[in-house]
Formats: C-alpha cells, sequence, structure tokens
C-alpha cells in the first residue's frame, strides 16, 4: 500500500515509480517476483492485496547535489549566545571573540533552499518564517 499512496510531489515521482521489482509472498505461501513494468503499476495499487511484501527493488537517481563536510564546531559557535547572556562558566569561551560570535548568530540565521544542486533562494530565517513580533513574510533574495 505505501508505494502507491506516499512520496508524490508536483515535481517528483510517487514510490511507486520508483519499484524497479518487487518479491512477496502470495496467498498460497509461495514466493512471487514481479519485475515487468506493467505488471509492478498493478502490484503497486493492490492495496495490501498482493501477499505480504518481502522485498522492494527501488531505482533511484545518483545523488548529486548533496555533499556531507560534518564540522564539529565550537559550543558558543554552534548555538551562539544571545547578547547579554550569562554564559555558564562550563562553556569554553576562550579565543572567541565578539566578532566570532556575530559571524555564527549571522550563519546561523541564514537559510539557503537547494534544489538539485542549484541554489533557488537565500535569505535570513528570521525574514522568511517570522519576525520578532511574530509575523512572517516571504522575503528571500533569489
Amino acid at each position: 500500500n505505501a508505494p502507491v499512496c506516499h512520496g508524490a510531489g508536483l515535481r517528483h515521482k510517487t514510490l511507486s515509480d520508483l519499484v524497479a521489482e518487487v518479491e512477496f509472498v502470495n496467498a498460497r505461501g509461495e514466493l512471487q517476483t514481479v519485475s515487468d513494468a506493467a505488471l509492478l503499476k498493478a502490484a503497486a495499487g493492490c492495496f495490501g492485496l498482493l501477499g505480504i511484501v518481502t522485498s522492494l527493488t527501488l531505482k533511484l537517481d545518483p545523488m548529486t547535489y548533496a555533499t556531507l563536510r560534518p564540522e564539529s564546531p565550537r559550543l558558543p559557535l554552534a548555538i551562539p549566545p544571545p547578547a547579554g547572556f550569562p554564559v555558564p562558566s562550563a562553556v569554553d569561551m576562550s579565543g572567541i571573540s565578539q566578532a566570532d560570535l556575530e559571524e555564527a548568530e549571522r550563519l546561523s540565521d541564514d537559510i539557503i533552499v537547494i534544489d538539485h544542486g542549484r541554489v533557488i533562494a537565500r535569505g535570513d530565517a528570521r525574514d522568511r518564517f517570522g519576525n520578532e513580533n511574530g509575523s512572517a513574510s516571504e522575503r528571500v533574495t533569489r
């Protein structure tokens, strides 16, 4: 049931469109495999009446727009304390300048929307999702 009804979007395929093969146990207890495109469409719409699915093979596009680059910034740079906030002594602030904190604050509010490797929108989180008084606007630099 899940392949037919989840994952759709305006510009994206449904999950059932990505199924290349389904393996299932039918009502007679027999293991069956379906990979024919026409039969896959029928199997996707059976709403669980096909049998017990034991395996799905999905055909996926190569990931081309995301690169994992793990970083481990120091706590005050990952979560900048608000101006005037009394930072607990357990938090190491040595070597961190006011300029470093201001840059970390600026970066923590920056939103970048990426679609298939292209930056399609960029803006401040407060501008995009709500400002100090809670109202939201749609102002984003394109």
